[in-house]
């Protein structure tokens, strides 16, 4: 999920910010886009924050949600075909310890 992403200033001005011509999806936009050119990615197991569910989620709309998905990976095929050299998604990196964590944000640096 997005909202336990960190993404440095430099990264986010070369991507760009949120679609805002999305009404759902958004976000799995922004992080293809990421994906495109890093594959700098982790992902871990802590939890940083609890979601809370109300009556008034916009993800409530589980079929909207699922469109703006699709949207996103259908922008993403459409770039990469357009450009080979974009990375895909694939390479994101799944850690399973803060040890893990600490040597990809070396990636950064």
């Amino acid at each position: 999920m997005l909202s336990a992403g960190m993404f440095k200033t430099d990264l986010i001005r070369e991507v760009g910010c949120f679609d805002t011509s999305f009404d759902h999806g958004e976000d799995a936009d922004f992080r293809l886009r990421i994906a495109e050119i890093t594959n700098a990615f982790v992902f871990h197991d802590y939890i940083f924050f609890y979601y809370r569910r109300h009556a008034n989620n916009v993800t409530r709309d589980f079929m909207a949600s699922q469109s703006g998905i699709r949207r996103a990976m259908l922008l993403h095929a459409m770039r990469r075909r357009k450009n080979p050299a974009l990375l895909g998604a694939a390479g994101m990196v799944r850690a399973e310890d803060m040890a893990e964590i600490e040597r990809a944000l070396k990636l950064y640096e």
